[in-house]
């Protein structure tokens, strides 16, 4: 089965319509007696934990250490299926910058794995976007600090059947959503991490001990 050449992605593309959207959102985390917010986020563990965190990220790997703050990792999104046996994947390539109280988490490259019948992925294969993205988490005292900004550039081909005007503003709104919802998600599980492992560091052998006393001072 061929497509009609009504139909031929090969027929081309217009200019490439472009989403932009970028969210911030602000946790407050509450001190947990014995290891301050920012002296967790310090830890060298911290880029992997926001990247196991991440929902956008599935399977993340390191690729290699660039230097002391640096380091590229890979990982892929959640499979998108379309329905007709169609499912499209796309593996990322980031860097990840980690300073003491700032985390940088950029999108280097991108590419799309499709899979299902020939014919729907060829097609789909000419219309899937190019991926710009930077999310920063930023510990500020008591508060975790993340913001993502997203670009998609996406190939218009000139056989679509919406207008360009509906698509270049339906997009960004749905972006937002879904930011706003990754990082929420991001931040309720970084506080999580933080509660039981700050616990953990305040309850060893000393603090205990310190409990302990406690407790025997007020009898």
């Amino acid at each position: 089965t061929s497509l009609s050449p009504g139909h031929d992605p090969a027929a081309g593309a217009g200019k490439p319509v472009v989403w932009r959207a970028s969210y911030e959102v602000t946790r407050a985390i509450p001190h947990v007696q014995g290891l301050p917010l920012c002296a967790h986020f310090a830890r060298p563990e911290t880029p992997r934990v926001i990247l196991d965190l991440h929902p956008g990220v599935v399977g993340p790997e390191l690729l290699r250490v660039v230097d002391a703050s640096t380091s590229i990792w890979t990982g892929r999104t959640e499979p998108l299926r379309f329905g007709a046996g169609v499912c499209v994947v796309t593996h990322l390539t980031y860097r990840v910058t980690h300073k003491r109280t700032e985390l940088v988490l950029e999108v280097l490259d991108s590419s799309t794995e499709t899979r299902g019948p020939a014919m729907m992925t060829r097609m789909l294969a000419t219309m899937l976007p190019k991926v710009c993205s930077t999310t920063t988490a930023r510990c500020a005292g008591g508060n975790l600090i993340c913001r993502t900004q997203l670009e998609l550039k996406l190939p218009f081909p000139r056989w679509f059947p919406l207008p360009r005007r509906r698509i270049e503003t339906v997009g960004p709104p749905i972006l937002e959503k879904q930011i706003a919802k990754d990082l929420s998600v991001l931040l309720n599980g970084y506080a999580a991490v933080y509660a039981v492992e700050a616990g953990v560091a305040a309850t060893g052998p000393r603090g205990l001990l310190a409990e302990l006393l406690d407790s025997v001072d007020s009898l």
